[in-house]
């Protein structure tokens, strides 16, 4: 089993605190979501803790059994990964909302204003 890094210590935690509150959100018990991971209960118990890291085919076996996406464990945002996610998907949402023509419009502005950025 790979033990955490100072660069991956948060990361761990964030994760497990994720597969914690799935958990008792669903009140599943450590021992049905062992089972689902394939792993022991003691193990599940350092994965919610943050003492050892999650493979990336468990937590999609785990995503899977409560019907939950792979993002549910890893936001982009709280991880670092993205400034802010929020402000893209509002944008995202805004412009799914506008007809062709006014979508089409934007994208004219957008790739004029990136052309005059760089």
């Amino acid at each position: 089993m790979t033990r955490n890094t100072p660069e991956t210590h948060s990361l761990d935690a964030i994760i497990g605190n994720k597969i914690k509150w799935l958990r008792i959100e669903n009140g599943a018990s450590r021992t049905h979501v062992a089972a689902v991971m394939g792993v022991t209960q003691q193990q599940v118990s350092k994965y919610e803790n943050g003492k050892d890291r999650v493979s990336a085919s468990r937590l999609i076996l785990l995503a899977r059994s409560f019907n939950k996406p792979l993002s549910y464990f890893v936001d982009a945002e709280e991880c670092g990964v993205v400034k802010s996610p929020r402000r893209t998907g509002e944008a995202m949402w805004g412009f799914n909302k506008l007809s062709e023509e006014q979508q089409q419009a934007v994208n004219i502005l957008l790739r004029s204003m990136v052309r005059t950025v760089k």
